[in-house]
């Protein structure tokens, strides 16, 4: 059989056995051993855990392994406006605080969908994972809000339709708000062609408009394009500009601030999601409110791994268990006509 004459790789011989197993099943084992395992009971990560501030960490998208471990010590306003904490607040909806950090920060359609009546539409408006809800009800749209949302541009873009003579033909027109448009990422192609109308103030903290911000030098706010990730090749251009206050939250920029840690602030270096190995090496600088904010906060944490390798010991076993199982390999057999005894040696 070609497949056991060729040199085919581990993966590749995987794939062929299998061939019959349930996708979906295998995906989700798969994903399930993806998830890192932390250590949390020794002495480095208890002395880290005793600086941060819960009712901060409780809003960070990025600390959920900590936050499912000490669910006690959550701040459930906080949590439920942490877009990626939906599941904990679905095991306890009588904790759920529908203030307007759930309506913005959401990413859960189904979840938006169940409590649809408590929701903040003019900060729902803002959410890019609401769009689909934001289309579906029109008539509960704040047009200066969503001028801000990525996920929206294309329900602004009929409100700048104009006429052979350049004016504007849509009645909501004078809803477009140019200066949160003007933040948005996702405009870029309608700010392109509206230079004239640009908040720069706003403009300097767009990510995708470094192209713009390059046109008009002499307009930048420096401050806000310092910490600008999408600036950062301007920056490197305009290195005499750069505010080193601001810029220390600029993960774009990590290998410049690393070269430069006497001009760090310390305070908004602890934000940025580039600088745990080195705020690691310097823990009597780090604000730990900043940090508690830090997205990439587990990297605070040492990688328990005998515990993910005996997780990965008992997949190893059913996947072993399946793949090899008789049944299975009579089938292959036949199917490919080849020996039974030739899937054993694979």
């Amino acid at each position: 059989m070609e497949l056991l004459s060729r040199g085919f790789s581990v993966t590749e011989k995987l794939n062929f056995l299998l061939g019959h197993w349930d996708p979906k099943i295998l995906y989700k084992k798969m994903s399930s051993l993806q998830q890192p395992i932390y250590q949390f009971e020794c002495d480095h990560s208890r002395a880290i855990l005793e600086h941060l501030n819960f009712d901060i960490l409780s809003s960070n998208t990025g600390a959920i392994p900590l936050l499912e471990k000490y669910i006690n010590r959550v701040n459930w306003r906080s949590l439920s406006g942490n877009g990626d904490a939906t599941h904990l607040l679905e095991r306890n909806p009588h904790k759920i605080f529908f203030g307007w950090e759930l309506s913005r920060y959401n990413k859960s359609l189904p979840f938006m969908r169940k409590y649809i009546n408590r929701l903040d539409w003019e900060w729902l408006c803002a959410n890019p994972y609401a769009a689909k809800l934001l289309e579906e009800n029109p008539r509960k749209i704040h047009y200066e809000t969503l001028c801000g949302n990525c996920a929206a541009v294309h329900l602004i873009e009929p409100l700048l339709e104009t006429d052979a003579h350049g004016n504007y033909v849509h009645p909501l027109y004078y809803k477009v708000d140019w200066v949160m448009l003007s933040l948005n990422h996702g405009a870029t192609h309608i700010l392109e062609k509206n230079v004239d109308k640009l908040d720069y103030w706003c403009l300097s903290m767009n990510k995708n408009a470094g192209h713009l911000l390059a046109q008009n030098l002499e307009k930048i706010d420096w401050c806000l394009a310092s910490k600008n990730t999408g600036a950062y090749s301007l920056l490197e251009k305009h290195i005499d500009k750069i505010i080193w206050d601001w810029f220390s939250c600029n993960s774009e920029g990590i290998g410049l601030l690393a070269k430069n840690l006497g001009k760090l602030d310390w305070k908004n270096f602890s934000l940025n999601d580039k600088a745990i190995p080195i705020l690691l090496q310097h823990l009597d600088k780090v604000d730990w409110d900043n940090v508690s904010r830090n997205t990439a906060i587990m990297e605070m944490f040492p990688l328990d791994y005998v515990a993910m390798k005996e997780r990965n010991k008992a997949f190893l076993e059913e996947l072993v268990a399946v793949v090899y199982h008789p049944t299975r390999l009579w089938r292959l057999s036949v199917e490919y006509e080849c020996e039974f005894s030739d899937l054993l040696d694979i």
